[in-house]
C-alpha cells in the first residue's frame, strides 16, 4: 500500500494515517486528525526504547506535546474573540490513548474516559448517553408486563460458542420469533446442564434468526444466533436443555473519549438482518455556562450491509429530521497477504458535530437505515476508505439498498482519470452466478456487473496534456436515506476553468437514477483541441463492448446505430456524429448493451439532458439551445458519448 493513507473525510473530520515514517532511526506511524476548529497529531512506534517528540522546524524548540517512550501527541484548537483568533495548545493526557484502546503502540494502552478538553474543565464537559431504542422500548414494556421469560428451552446447540463469539441453537419458533431482535439485554446470563464446561453464555446483544441453519433443526424448531461476550470456544453440537436466564438491567452503550470526540461503539446487530433498521436514542447534555461543540463518532466494526447504510439524526417522537448533517466514512477492504494494516477491514463511522447552548440538553434518535427506508430502498452516499484495497485517495460510494454499490466517484481522478467510476444497475440478477440462473429479489439485492465510468469536464490542450483538476473541495449536503447530494469544486491545472460538479441519487423501487449537474466558468482565453462538458462512457473505464447507440428527444427515437464502436480507434471521433445539434427537448441518449453481454450486465445506460444553459463568447444562449453531442472511440471496441 501507499505510505499516506486517507482514513476518513467529510463535513467534520479529515483523518490521515502516514506509515513508515522514520524517526530516531525507527519506523513510526503518524496519525493526523483535522476537525473544523481543532487538529490532533500523533506519532507512535512499536519500539518503546525510542523517545519521540515534536519539535519546531526552526530552533529545535519543543512543541506543546507529551513525550513518552515510543509515543508522542499534540493538539491545537482555534480560539476566537471579537477581535482576533489564536491557536491554543490543548493538553493531551499521558495516562490514556486518545486514538482508542491499545492504539498508541508502545504508548498508553487504556482508552480515555473523556475527549480532549479545550477551554473547559472536566466538571463542565458535555456528556453523551446512548441506548438502543428498540431494546429500551421492548425492555420497558415487557418487564412491566412480566412477559420476558426467565427460562428458555433449547432443542439443540448447533454451536454452543462458535469461535467463542456466537451461540447457534435450535428452539421452538413460536416462542423465539417473539423474542428475536430485542431480547435479551446485553450482559444477560444463560445457565443449564447442556452448556459445555468452561463456556459462559453471556449475551452481548439480542438473539436473531439464522435461516441458513434451519435445515439442521427438526419439527417446528428453527435456528437462532446469539452474539456472546468472548468466552471459551465450543463448536461441537450438543443436545439441548432448559436454560435459566438472568436478565441484565438495561444499560447505556459505553462511551469513551477519542481525541476531541466522544466515541460510541455500536454493536453490529448482525442477527437483525438487512430488513430491520437500527434506532438509538442519543442524549447530549451541556452543563456549562458556555456554548460547547460536541463531536460524536458512532462506530461499528464488521457492520451488516456496509455497502449501503444511511445515517440520520431525527426527532424521537415525530421522526422529523433534526437538520444536523451526519458524515459517513467506512471501509470493507483487507489484503490478507499484506498482514494487518491500521484502519483496514470492515467498519463504519457516522460522525456529527453539535453546538449546544449553555446548560441545555439535546435528545434525538440516530437511525441506521439498511435495505429499506419506508417502502423504498435506502440510498446512501459515503466516503469509502481504500486502505486494504491497493490504492489510495478519496473515493466516494453510493448504495441503493444495503447489498452492493450503485455508483462511485473519484473527485481527484487519480486511478482511471474519470470522475465517475463503477456504475451498476439496480434490481437485476446478481453478478458472478452460473449461466441461466438469476439470484436476488427486492429484499435480497446484491452486487451487479460494472458498466464502467463517465466524466464531467474533459479538456486536452494542444500539447496533449489532460487538464486534471486541482484545489478540489468536497461538500456533502445530504447522505440519504431518501436523497443524496454532494458538490465537488475545483480548477483545471492551467487555471483556465473553474469547475463545480454536483451529484445526487434518490431512493427507488425500480431502477437507479443519478442527477449530475455542472457549472463551468472560463476564467481566461484558452483553446482545447479536445473538449467535452460531459462523457457517458469513460475514456479509460468503460466495460461495455461494441454497444449500440440510440438518441432522441421528447418526441421519440431519432436514430439508432449498430457496430459503430468497432470502426473507431481510441479518441477518434465518428465522422457522422461530431458536434451534432440536439433536435428537440429534452435530448436523450443511450449506450445499449450488446447481445454478448446482456446475460451478465442485464441493463443499458442512458443519459437525459434535462436542462442546458450557456453564455458562449459573452453571449447568453437561449435555454436548451446551442447543445451538441459527439461519439468518440474509447478503445477495445467501446465508445463514449
Amino acid at each position: 500500500g501507499y505510505p499516506v493513507r486517507l482514513v476518513r473525510q467529510g463535513r467534520y473530520l479529515h483523518h490521515w494515517s502516514i506509515s513508515n515514517v522514520k524517526c530516531g532511526g525507527v519506523s513510526a506511524t503518524l496519525e493526523l486528525k483535522v476537525w473544523p476548529r481543532c487538529v490532533e497529531l500523533y506519532l507512535k512506534s512499536p519500539d518503546a526504547g525510542t523517545n519521540l517528540a515534536f519539535n519546531h522546524l526552526k530552533g529545535n524548540t519543543a512543541l506543546d506535546s507529551i513525550a513518552a517512550s515510543g509515543y508522542t501527541a499534540l493538539s491545537y484548537c482555534v480560539a476566537c474573540s471579537s477581535v482576533s483568533c489564536e491557536l491554543e495548545a490543548v493538553t493531551v493526557p499521558s495516562d490514556c490513548c486518545p486514538l482508542g484502546e491499545a492504539q498508541c503502540e508502545s504508548g498508553p494502552q487504556a482508552a480515555c474516559s473523556a475527549p480532549l478538553l479545550h477551554q473547559q474543565s472536566s466538571a463542565d464537559t458535555p456528556s453523551v448517553a446512548v441506548v438502543d431504542a428498540m431494546t429500551a422500548k421492548a425492555f420497558k414494556e415487557n418487564t412491566a408486563a412480566g412477559t420476558w421469560p426467565s427460562e428458555i428451552t433449547i432443542d439443540k446447540f448447533l454451536h454452543p460458542a462458535w469461535k467463542g463469539l456466537d451461540s447457534y441453537f435450535c428452539a421452538e419458533a413460536s416462542v423465539m420469533d417473539q423474542l428475536a431482535g430485542t431480547w435479551p439485554t446485553s450482559g444477560s446470563r444463560f445457565q443449564g446442564s447442556c452448556v459445555p464446561e468452561g463456556v459462559e453464555l453471556v449475551a452481548s446483544s439480542g438473539i436473531g434468526k439464522k435461516e441458513s441453519h434451519d435445515s439442521r433443526c427438526t419439527g417446528t424448531s428453527k435456528a437462532y444466533i446469539m452474539p456472546l461476550v468472548q468466552t471459551a470456544e465450543a463448536g461441537t453440537p450438543v443436545s439441548g436443555c432448559t436454560l435459566t436466564v438472568t436478565l441484565a438491567p438495561l444499560a447505556s452503550i459505553p462511551v469513551v473519549g477519542l481525541g476531541h470526540a466522544w466515541q460510541v461503539q455500536l454493536d453490529a446487530k448482525r442477527e437483525r438482518g438487512l430488513l430491520q433498521n437500527d434506532q438509538y436514542e442519543v442524549t447530549v447534555q451541556n452543563p456549562s455556562t458556555e456554548t460547547r461543540d460536541v463531536k460524536i463518532l458512532f462506530h461499528i466494526d464488521t457492520p451488516r450491509g456496509v455497502t449501503g447504510i444511511a445515517s440520520m439524526l431525527r426527532n424521537v417522537s415525530t421522526h422529523a429530521p433534526s437538520g444536523y448533517h451526519v458524515q459517513i466514512s467506512k471501509n470493507w477492504h483487507r489484503r490478507e497477504d499484506w498482514g494487518a494494516i491500521p484502519h483496514d477491514g470492515t467498519w463504519y463511522s457516522a460522525i456529527v458535530e453539535l453546538q449546544l447552548p449553555p446548560q441545555s440538553q439535546f435528545v434525538a434518535e440516530l437511525l441506521l437505515a439498511y435495505q429499506f427506508f419506508g417502502s423504498l430502498h435506502t440510498v446512501s452516499h459515503a466516503q469509502l476508505c481504500l486502505i486494504g484495497w491497493g490504492s489510495n485517495g478519496l473515493w466516494e460510494q453510493v448504495g441503493l439498498g444495503a447489498a452492493g454499490e450503485s455508483i462511485t466517484y473519484e473527485p481527484d481522478m487519480q486511478q482511471r482519470r474519470n470522475m465517475v467510476l463503477d456504475t451498476r444497475p439496480f434490481l437485476v440478477c446478481q453478478m458472478n452466478q452460473p449461466a441461466g440462473t438469476c439470484v436476488g429479489d427486492v429484499n435480497t439485492t446484491g452486487w451487479t456487473e460494472n458498466h464502467g465510468g463517465s466524466d464531467f469536464l474533459t479538456a486536452v490542450d494542444a500539447s496533449g496534456s489532460y487538464q486534471y483538476l486541482t484545489n478540489m473541495t468536497t461538500m456533502h449536503v445530504s447522505n440519504g436515506p431518501r436523497l443524496t447530494n454532494a458538490t465537488y469544486t475545483a480548477e483545471t491545472v492551467d487555471r483556465a476553468v473553474r469547475v463545480i460538479r454536483s451529484v445526487s441519487t434518490w431512493s427507488a423501487n425500480d431502477f437507479a437514477r443519478h442527477l449530475h449537474s455542472f457549472h463551468y466558468t472560463v476564467q481566461k482565453d484558452v483553446a482545447y483541441p479536445r473538449l467535452a462538458f460531459y462523457l457517458l462512457g469513460g475514456d479509460w473505464y468503460n466495460y461495455i463492448e461494441n454497444p449500440k447507440f440510440a438518441y432522441g428527444s421528447g418526441s421519440g427515437l431519432i436514430k439508432e446505430e449498430t457496430d459503430l464502436a468497432l470502426s473507431l480507434a481510441r479518441f477518434e471521433y465518428a465522422s457522422n456524429y461530431t458536434k451534432v445539434e440536439c433536435e428537440g427537448h429534452p435530448c436523450w441518449f443511450s449506450l445499449l448493451t450488446g447481445p454478448s453481454q446482456q446475460s451478465t450486465h442485464f441493463a443499458h445506460r442512458g443519459l437525459i439532458v434535462r436542462r442546458w444553459q450557456a453564455r458562449l463568447g459573452g453571449v447568453d444562449q437561449p435555454e436548451n439551445a446551442g447543445f451538441s453531442f459527439s461519439i468518440i472511440g474509447s478503445g477495445w471496441g467501446k465508445q463514449s458519448l
